[in-house]
């Protein structure tokens, strides 16, 4: 395998299951590096997969969320095909998009009214401070001369959360909620400096219920959403929860009366624990209600809902909401655990069981409930990537597409080793090895996940099968901090970054040796955000290492604070530190406090346009090594964010790790 041979894929995502059951409306993206494109088109493919799924949009566009009218007769969906991305609605038969609000430039999917007659759809709005004043004090501009077009105004900030990884500085811009029909102009349904996010529409068509904050206006993260009921006639939303507790998605039941949330039901720790699943009886209407109010129905499971391995082959989708089934008796959620996402079904007075047949797999974006009980989704697993599969009211699992099983087949894919070891403290830790054909040892890359609650697992994953084509063994772990495991296995890292996470990953390695898998000789390092912080931290710690490359690392917790869009909420609270109380804390955990101590060759590739680290992260460890005449490279990549998103820097991203390692692990020296 080769780094271009990921682009032989096809991501997939979203799948939609018609109202009726009977078809799925999903993405396929295609990825290419040579035109440095991505495109997506919608797809449809019947449930009882006597057909091969269709084409429904026209290639040569970026294509997305699909959802289907409450009759089934329409899909409406996102794309550019008009220069910028519009909200446009297609016949389910066939036949030509009409765009809907050619003048407005939709934030998220649509949802529909129960009648079909319109959708609501979030907008950025230009909603300047109160009496136009940017600050108290601030100087008078005439507004004629900020749009010149060779003029580019100043960003004033005024707020601590400002900024968001991917979206840039708020400026005056803020999501509003909006009403669209096919013909006059849309409706604007909720004002002030705040963003909002549709989540569904209420049964009766009088509410729509979206998650926002609205505590203090134009200081929005991003991160953090409340549920509010905004009525569709008109007036103020209705915040429904009193406490300042983070929901990540929401839904009514078929009859209104109930309210399935995803939350933590406790302060915010930045998803350090587990996001559980409440059901909230709002038929008496007593708003706002507390959080201790619902009823936690997943709280014993001790795993996350909402979680899983991922891919990095998969088009990732908006965060799914809960899914009722058509009787209001059962609330359908992927949850996470142990390297495995499972969905399951949750009633409101039994446990909650696994939907979803079989294992060591990976399940995600689960699709809203048809009449007849069946519901799609995303399945994957090592060797086999996403496909959409659809759970028939029986019970039974059917698989509807294989776009990505050719390519597949060809690339001689082959499953990982699940290992399982003690860590710090005699924890048991457990990780997966790719290990390449012939006899070992082989050079191992040790390949740290972000977060730090990320999880690594049974999805499909390229980049390690790649490596392991190349010859090297590619270890990946899941120490203390990685969700799936339990809230006080994900929570022991707070306050201990480079302690016995550290311990926990290198107890992974010495487990590699002993086993006869990897040559103690030819060890290297990778990870990206949490796992380029450990990268760069390992390297200060011990020598053991002959190459290491660090993407988007966090090497100073100390400027960290003030510089990351989340700096002052995660950092703050992963570390148990702020910079003016307790600054040696903080750069003591800090790789640049020991970087002297480095003697292996670092790689660093760095977003320029990362909110969420930032690359001055990457330029501190640099010149640092620099400084001090160690060996390393610093790739800087022009207008890309935390996460890669150019395709030719995706390539760019894994040609330059492959060449570093074969270059520093490809002898027995």
């Amino acid at each position: 395998m080769e780094p271009a041979d990921w682009f032989r894929l096809h991501p997939l995502g979203d799948p939609q299951l018609s109202p009726d059951g009977r078809s799925v409306a999903y993405v396929r993206e295609t990825v290419a590096a040579d035109t440095n494109r991505v495109t997506g088109e919608i797809w449809l493919v019947a449930t009882d997969g006597g057909s091969a799924p269709r084409r429904m949009t026209a290639p040569g566009h970026r294509d997305r969320a699909p959802r289907w009218s409450p009759d089934g007769g329409r899909i409406a969906f996102l794309s550019d095909r008009t220069g910028k991305p519009r909200l446009h609605v297609l016949p389910a038969a066939g036949g030509e998009a009409e765009c809907w609000a050619p003048d407005l430039e939709p934030a998220g999917p649509a949802s529909w009214l129960p009648d079909g007659a319109a959708l609501v759809v979030a907008s950025a709005v230009d909603t300047p401070p109160p009496g136009g004043a940017e600050y108290a004090g601030a100087p008078a501009h005439d507004a004629a001369q900020t749009k010149l077009d060779d003029y580019r105004p100043p960003l004033v900030v005024t707020t601590l959360h400002h900024k968001l990884d991917g979206a840039g500085f708020h400026g005056t811009h803020f999501r509003q909620l909006f009403a669209v029909g096919a013909e006059g102009a849309p409706r604007q349904l909720t004002s002030g400096r705040y963003h909002h996010e549709a989540a569904a529409i209420s049964p009766d068509g009088g509410h729509v219920l979206c998650l926002a904050r609205r505590e203090r206006p134009g200081d929005d993260g991003g991160w953090i959403r409340h549920p509010y009921l905004v009525p569709l006639a008109g007036g103020e939303p209705v915040r429904v929860l009193a406490e300042d507790f983070p929901c990540a998605g929401a839904a009514l039941s078929p009859d209104g009366r109930q309210l399935a949330l995803v939350g933590s039901g406790r302060a915010f720790d930045w998803v350090s624990s587990n996001y559980d699943l409440f059901l909230l009886d709002v038929s008496a209407g007593a708003y706002p209600y507390r959080w201790s109010d619902a009823r936690n129905l997943t709280g014993a499971l001790d795993r996350p809902v909402g979680g899983g391995s991922g891919s990095d082959t998969r088009h990732m989708s908006p965060p799914g909401h809960p899914r009722w089934s058509p009787d209001g008796r059962t609330v359908y959620v992927t949850i996470g655990s142990e390297g495995e996402g499972t969905l399951y079904a949750v009633s409101a007075g039994g446990e909650p069981r696994r939907a979803s047949p079989g294992a060591r797999r990976d399940v995600a974006q689960a699709s809203p409930v048809a009449a007849t009980g069946a519901i799609a989704y995303l399945a994957g697993d090592p060797t086999h990537p996403d496909e959409v599969h659809v759970l028939t009211p029986d019970g039974g699992e059917r698989r509807l597409t294989e776009h990505n099983a050719a390519v597949a087949a060809e690339l001689g894919l082959a499953p990982p080793e699940r290992i399982t070891f003690a860590g710090a403290d005699g924890w048991p830790i457990e990780g997966w090895l790719f290990v390449p054909a012939g006899a070992g040892p082989h050079p191992l890359i040790l390949d740290v996940h972000g977060g730090p609650s990320g999880m690594y697992g049974y999805g499909f994953a390229f980049a390690p099968q790649m490596l392991r084509s190349q010859g090297f063994a590619v270890l990946r772990i899941n120490p203390r901090a990685s969700l799936g495991y339990g809230n006080r296995f994900s929570l022991a890292v707070v306050g201990d970054w480079g302690g016995k996470d550290y311990q926990d990953l290198m107890a992974g390695v010495d487990h590699a040796i002993a086993a006869g898998i990897a040559d103690p000789r030819r060890l290297g390092v990778m990870g990206w955000s949490y796992g380029g912080y450990m990268t760069t931290w390992i390297v200060t710690q011990t020598e053991r290492f002959r190459a290491a490359v660090a993407g988007a690392c966090i090497s100073d917790h100390y400027s960290g604070v003030g510089t990351m869009d989340v700096g002052m909420d995660f950092t703050v609270f992963s570390q148990g530190a702020t910079p003016w109380e307790d600054r040696e804390r903080l750069f003591d955990r800090s790789p640049m406090a020991y970087v002297d101590r480095v003697r292996t060759p670092v790689l660093l590739l760095h977003g320029e346009a990362d909110l969420r680290c930032p690359v001055t992260q990457s330029e501190e460890f640099f010149t640092a090594l620099q400084m001090l005449g160690r060996q390393a490279a610093f790739v800087r990549y022009p207008g890309e964010p935390h996460g890669i998103a150019q395709p030719r820097n995706k390539l760019d991203r894994l040609e330059r790790q492959l060449a570093w390692f074969r270059h520093h692990l490809g002898d027995r020296g």
